[in-house]
């Protein structure tokens, strides 16, 4: 008896047995080979749908973070420039706390 290896895809092979017809043989080589090849692509298909799915979910997470984040320095910004003014106010009134004027 005698054997023949076939390799095709990435990474795979299959031994198939040369006893019988040309025909058969090689109609046989092709079904294998072809069914082979559609699973691991429908696997892979399967996996690269699930990685899309995840990274859409980050990504929809990292935009909420990001508007909380730009949300909170729109906050610290309105907060600094209130101090601001308050501060320039007191600045401007002399020791008796009357405003100076000119300025």
């Amino acid at each position: 008896m005698s054997f023949i290896a076939i390799t095709y895809g990435y990474n795979m092979f299959s031994i198939f047995n040369t006893t019988t017809t040309t025909l058969p043989l090689i109609d046989n080589i092709k079904l294998i080979c072809f069914e082979d090849l559609t699973t691991s692509l429908s696997k892979r298909q399967e996996g690269l749908a699930k990685e899309i799915s995840n990274l859409k979910n980050d990504d929809e997470s990292l935009k909420k973070q990001l508007k909380t984040s730009q949300d909170r320095l729109k906050e610290e910004e309105i907060k600094q420039q209130e101090m601001m003014n308050k501060t320039n106010e007191e600045v401007k009134k002399d020791s008796k706390g009357k405003p100076i004027k000119g300025k």
